[in-house]
């Protein structure tokens, strides 16, 4: 889609600069940008590929399927830890 945008351009007596630049600097400009980032960053391109075996792995690191995932857990343990702080010690001091 991207090298077909502009290309009325390239039609007989439509070449058009500004049209040109236009449709196609993006083409250029995101992998410049996507190198200096890498570069300045200093992260690598990553290789590895998801494949399934069974259960899903990506890099060396298993993937867990959705329903095995607790989103909330951490902030549970923060409500379950003030409800058994709350039990233990009179409602009136905390607050």
């Amino acid at each position: 889609m991207a090298f077909v945008e502009g290309y009325t351009v390239f039609l007989p007596g439509k070449w058009d600069i500004p049209t040109f630049l236009f449709s196609y600097t993006m083409i250029g400009v995101l992998p410049a940008l996507f190198v200096i980032w890498k570069v300045v960053h200093k992260t690598h391109v990553s290789r590895c590929l998801p494949h399934y075996d069974g259960i899903l792995f990506a890099c060396g690191h298993q993937w867990r399927k959705l329903h095995e995932i607790s989103f909330f857990e951490d902030e549970r343990m923060v409500v379950d830890g003030y409800e058994a702080y709350c039990s233990t010690t009179n409602s009136s001091s905390i607050l």
